[in-house]
């Protein structure tokens, strides 16, 4: 009788941690599958919030997928590339006519210098012809300001196809 008592008793024993341990195997899968939610949901609203972020490429496809929405970009991208070309010509076009105007105007100073020496032309006529160069010469460096300004536009976009 008391090896049965006893038997039971260490049955009871081992039993009841086994029926401990599977509530506890219960409460941590739970657990667990709360996480799970809660990582679904976190990655929900990161997939969201990565949409929003990045490069604005495909943002704005409108009708457009696949091939065509590629050969939009890529017509795009060869028409930017033209109107740089185009600009940068017209700056080198800018930059030689000035230094040309400018070889222009000094010799017409130096000649205009020399016809005063050699008393061809009046003192009138000298300040007037003055004038007119040093309003040319102005505006060449107005001409020159705006090249500049052109020159840095044009490598600031540049960088930005980069």
């Amino acid at each position: 009788m008391k090896n049965l008592i006893t038997l039971l008793f260490a049955t009871l024993l081992l039993i009841a941690p086994t029926g401990l341990r599977a509530q506890k195997k219960d409460k941590k899968p739970k657990k667990v599958e709360q996480k799970v939610k809660v990582e679904k949901e976190n990655k929900g609203k990161e997939k969201q919030e990565k949409t929003n972020k990045g490069k604005a490429l495909g943002k704005n496809k409108g009708d457009l997928k696949g091939k065509e929405f590629g050969k939009a970009v890529s017509s795009a991208a060869k028409i930017r590339k033209n109107k740089l070309s185009k600009a940068d010509e017209s700056i080198n076009e800018m930059e030689e006519k000035g230094n040309r105007n400018k070889k222009k105007l000094k010799e017409a100073k130096k000649k205009l210098e020399k016809q005063k020496k050699e008393k061809k032309v009046s003192e009138k006529e000298y300040k007037n012809k003055m004038n007119k160069i040093r309003n040319l010469e102005n505006e060449i460096e107005e001409i020159e300001k705006k090249r500049i300004k052109a020159k840095r536009k044009k490598t600031t976009i540049e960088k930005t196809l980069k």
